[in-house]
């Protein structure tokens, strides 16, 4: 992504496909402005996709205070 944002700074990226809940906040880190999670975000029962959206709006969220604070 930074190799694309590089001569096109204009982008507005948003990986979709293969993105782990774990690995979101290195994509924000890495320029995207939102990330596309399915399956590994939604399956299971409706408390334990509550537990995980949780835990990526908190992880994504903290990312982009971060990036804003280093900008």
């Amino acid at each position: 992504m930074r190799h694309l944002l590089a001569p096109f700074p204009q982008l507005a990226l948003v990986p979709t496909g293969g993105v782990p809940l774990e690995l979101a906040p290195d994509y924000i880190r890495a320029g995207a402005v939102a990330v596309g999670i399915g399956s590994e975000l939604t399956s299971g029962d409706p408390r334990s996709i509550e537990g995980r959206v949780r835990q990526l709006r908190t992880a994504v969220a903290r990312e982009k205070a971060e990036r804003t604070a280093r900008a």
